[in-house]
């Protein structure tokens, strides 16, 4: 019996398959669309939205992109909790700063690896009990559950290619109804002060 269980070939457990995701680029026409449909009824408010991740104190102040909120770059990642208990039931997540060159894809790869995190320790079977790195500790303020999970799985996270910048310099004169609270006055200011809108 020793001998025959021996050459009998192991069945082992099927590993877990580790749940990836990566951040994909949206551009200033895809978004407009997206706006535009949402604006005349073809698209639910639910199905999308848009994190403006710029400095709450500067160049958020004059104005933002219709439906967007502001969770400032470095109260991102402190939020990520909070914003995953808000959003999760969102189809696309649309991340950007001023030109999504450095705070919006420092912000979508932070989405993104907690995102990962958070699904793998659910998912994992070999994990008991839900531990969290310490760089995404607010992970702990999720209601985490199999149908949570699932949604945030099957979201899409996109950074708004040429961010508020490119997407202001490219609508503001001829689709302004895609903008809340702009301030043409600030942004001739910040212009003169240091090149931001041009």
């Amino acid at each position: 019996d020793e001998l025959i269980s021996s050459l009998s070939p192991k069945i082992e457990k099927d590993e877990y398959e580790e749940f990836r995701c990566e951040w994909k680029s949206l551009g200033c026409p895809q978004l407009k669309d997206v706006l535009e449909r949402h604006m005349h009824g073809k698209l639910d408010n639910k199905a999308f939205q848009i994190i403006d991740v710029r400095d709450d104190t500067k160049d958020y102040l004059g104005g933002h992109i219709l439906t967007a909120i502001n969770i400032a770059n470095n109260l991102f990642r402190p939020n990520l909790g909070r914003i995953f208990n808000e959003f999760h039931n969102r189809e696309f997540i649309i991340i950007h700063c001023m030109y999504s060159q450095q705070r919006g894809i420092q912000s979508a790869n932070w989405y993104k690896k907690a995102l990962e995190e958070l699904v793998n320790n659910h998912c994992n079977p070999s994990i008991e009990k839900a531990k969290y790195s310490q760089q995404f500790h607010s992970l702990n303020d999720v209601k985490v559950t199999d149908a949570v999970v699932e949604n945030l799985k099957s979201q899409t996270v996109y950074v708004l290619k040429g961010g508020f910048n490119g997407f202001i310099n490219k609508y503001v004169n001829t689709a302004n109804h895609l903008f809340e609270d702009y301030n043409a006055i600030y942004w001739k200011t910040q212009s003169l002060a240091d090149g931001g809108f041009r």
